[in-house]
């Protein structure tokens, strides 16, 4: 395992130093974390581990806004957060990778359908966590994996009810889970992460067994 950082100069006035692990796998997992839910908290802090621990290479990418301990506007700063996170990643592509897994949180979500687009010729699995309703303004027709919570007031019926019928989205609700995947309780909050982890490492080793798509170049 090589374990590196990737430096950007933030619009925001910090360098960011974003996590890529090198395994020499023909896989990336691109992690990017909620507005609020950075990459130190434990639901993306344990998905780095599982993607690492099957063997997989990983980039964890920071925001700017986060790091500098500043305000975040989605209506006016979104398309710088999603500018920086393009940079990051396009620092990462430089060998063949054949297949691209984004697993995005919140905020996350909406950034990796922007990514999504620059990488076409790419084949691509999306992880949803807790996706908000702006998530499905510009929905991904690629294969994804969406978990929520039934207590999640960032989504609502209609969003959910959409998903729901799309059948390139496997949808697992978390009882009682709030936007964080968490609730009042703290031993059922863990159990709730578990539970989450579990069906993360699931959905990711199935991923792995099927054949690849042979990289477009261009």
């Amino acid at each position: 395992m090589n374990k590196k950082f990737i430096q950007l100069k933030s619009q925001w006035g910090v360098t960011l130093e974003n996590i890529y692990i090198e395994q020499n796998s023909d896989t990336l997992v691109i992690i990017l974390p909620g507005e609020g839910y950075s990459n130190a908290k434990p639901i993306m802090y344990y998905t780095q581990k599982i993607a690492s621990e099957i063997g997989l290479d990983v980039l964890c990418i920071d925001y700017g806004f986060q790091i500098s301990h500043k305000g975040f506007d989605i209506n006016t700063e979104f398309d710088i957060v999603a500018k920086e996170s393009e940079q990051v990643l396009k620092k990462c592509l430089s060998k063949n990778y054949k297949r691209i897994i984004f697993i995005g949180k919140s905020l996350g979500t909406i950034i990796q359908n922007e990514l999504s687009k620059e990488l076409v010729d790419y084949e691509q699995v999306h992880i949803y966590l807790t996706p908000v309703d702006k998530t499905f303004e510009n929905i991904t027709n690629h294969p994804c994996l969406a978990i929520t919570g039934t207590a999640d007031n960032k989504i609502n019926s209609f969003n959910m009810l959409k998903i729901e019928k799309m059948k390139n989205i496997e949808l697992v609700k978390i009882d009682n889970g709030n936007h964080r995947l968490e609730c009042s309780d703290t031993l059922k909050s863990i159990e709730m992460l578990n539970k989450t982890m579990k069906i993360l490492k699931e959905f990711i080793i199935k991923i792995k067994k099927k054949p690849k798509k042979k990289h477009i170049e261009i």
